[in-house]
């Protein structure tokens, strides 16, 4: 089988060591056995996009680069619809409108159809029988299309929801686009073993963290660009923290609903929001919901308890934080936290609210009453609330408070992702049985 990989480049991103290039050479070294492996760079790209640094960790797949004119033969692109081309770039036109960029769409268009040209090139030129990418960057989005249009299998890597040893590998796509199931009568077949439930819901079962050997990759990769590292300052980020300011506001607040902000740029936003396109509408609709339920239920009234996403200073001017706090303010029912333990929150509040955060699943995982306002893959019914109409969140509210969980349902639920859906592996330090069960995993794809 010939296998194309695409996107594992970068060995830090935002404060957190990901060693994808490590991973890569795992995975690659492993299927090479028995299979021909190659990789699709970008000329401009960081990491192992650089042919030096590629070869200097001893990486020597042949490449073929993704965003170069390699033909003048274009008719790839005849076979999609404008309005498939579109939705393949939309998330990034988006993206650049919210960063202020004007007049991309022709140039986003452009680099759609020559992806495209080039991957149809690579595939016939190579006889490419699967690709295997990572997340859900513009590149990857021609990738699936173009894999989706030609009748090709390809496997879509991306982070899993129990961290840092689990990781979601999909033959359809990631996150909300994933292949997860969201039909209720799904779960309510799934059978719970809850001594393993128990023991390793939280925990690997059969994976550990070889970070001894990734390290000595990991330190070569830097050595090749200039940098040295000690296991010390490696993977160091300074972070705020308020444990004790959240804990000492839990303690005077009795009942609360825990909203989370996200990142406006997140594809979560963008792409799968309903009706809340930035953090002031998510506040703006949450808060005149609680105030609606609170006026309808003057003994039982609820706090709301915002708290930033850990990232937001990257987007400050974004997300327009002042008039956030001028809203809140307005409201003795509401707080606004700029940092603090989120486990915390979660585990002490009654009601999430979120659009679609990973922290509804967090919620779910201690058996929370989560409402959901936006697409996510675990918003199913009986699992959690949708709301469908943010004007009547009060009422949704009211039913989560009225109502108990699941749990029998959302413990199925997390059972399936955890122990079937969900490869088991440290992405960033694998094992060498990991990366086994892990090629095993892509092949069957």
């Amino acid at each position: 089988m010939n296998i194309a990989f695409y996107g594992f480049s970068t060995m830090d991103f935002k404060g957190e060591e990901i060693n994808e290039p490590y991973l890569f050479k795992k995975i690659a070294d492993s299927l090479n056995k028995e299979h021909n492996v190659y990789y699709l760079y970008n000329i401009n790209g960081a990491g192992i996009n650089d042919v030096d640094l590629y070869k200097g960790l001893d990486i020597d797949f042949p490449r073929f680069p993704i965003d170069l004119i390699m033909s003048t033969d274009f008719n790839e692109y005849k076979k999609y619809s404008s309005e498939e081309i579109y939705n393949i770039y939309e998330f990034n036109l988006k993206l650049s409108i919210k960063k202020s960029k004007t007049d991309i769409e022709f140039e986003l268009k452009s680099e759609v159809i020559k992806i495209l040209e080039n991957l149809k090139k690579i595939k016939n030129d190579n006889n490419i029988d699967l690709f295997v990418f990572w997340g859900n960057s513009l590149y990857s989005n021609v990738i699936r299309a173009f894999c989706q249009k030609n009748n090709i299998r390809y496997v879509n890597f991306e982070n899993g929801y129990f961290r840092p040893f689990t990781l979601m590998v999909d033959s359809v796509g990631v996150n909300y686009e994933s292949s997860i199931p969201r039909d209720r009568t799904f779960y309510e077949s799934v059978e719970v073993d809850y001594e393993r439930y128990d023991e390793y819901l939280l925990k690997p079962e059969k994976s550990s963290n070889e970070y001894e050997e990734a390290f000595k990759f990991r330190k070569k990769y830097y050595e090749l660009i200039g940098m040295d590292i000690t296991p010390q300052d490696s993977n160091q980020i300074e972070k705020l923290s308020s444990n004790t300011e959240t804990k000492n506001m839990i303690n005077e607040t009795n009942k609360y609903i825990y909203v989370p902000f996200q990142l406006e740029t997140d594809s979560q936003i963008i792409k799968h929001s309903k009706e809340v396109k930035s953090m002031k509408d998510l506040v703006q609709f949450t808060l005149q919901g609680v105030k609606q339920y609170n006026e309808n239920n003057p003994n039982n009234k609820y706090t709301i308890i915002y708290k930033n996403h850990p990232l937001y200073m990257s987007e400050y001017d974004l997300i327009k934080l002042p008039e956030i706090e001028a809203m809140v303010k307005e409201y003795e029912y509401a707080q606004l936290l700029y940092d603090g333990d989120n486990q915390n929150l979660v585990e002490n509040a009654d009601i999430i609210i979120t659009n679609n955060s990973t922290v509804g699943f967090e919620g779910l995982m201690h058996e929370k009453k989560v409402i959901v306002l936006g697409e996510a893959f675990y918003d199913i019914e009986g699992i959690t609330y949708s709301c469908d109409d943010v004007r009547k969140l009060d009422s949704l509210i009211e039913n989560a408070v009225n109502n108990p969980v699941n749990k029998n349902l959302i413990h199925k639920f997390i059972y399936y992702l955890r122990f079937e859906y969900f490869s088991e592996i440290f992405k960033a330090a694998p094992d060498e049985n990991s990366i086994k069960r892990l090629v095993a995993k892509i092949l069957a794809r």
